[in-house]
């Protein structure tokens, strides 16, 4: 299972746990939090199946975008 973060973000047009296909629009980038422009947060996981969302241990299933990204 991969887990998608977006933060930063005006609007959701996905619920959490939906499953999405690529191209499909899931926010609109925004400028919460202490921020001086609009951008984009994104942050990729491959924990396990029976994991939940955990900020204290989410860091040891971090995995580098990149390596994603280009298999598309």
């Amino acid at each position: 299972m991969l887990l998608v973060q977006y933060s930063h973000c005006e609007s959701f047009e996905v619920e959490v746990g939906q499953i999405v296909l690529q191209g499909e629009k899931v926010a609109t980038m925004g400028a919460t939090g202490n921020v001086t422009a609009k951008h984009l947060h994104c942050s990729m996981y491959y924990p396990p199946t029976e994991w939940k969302w955990d900020y204290k241990t989410r860091d040891k299933y971090i995995i580098n975008p990149n390596n994603v990204l280009k298999l598309y």
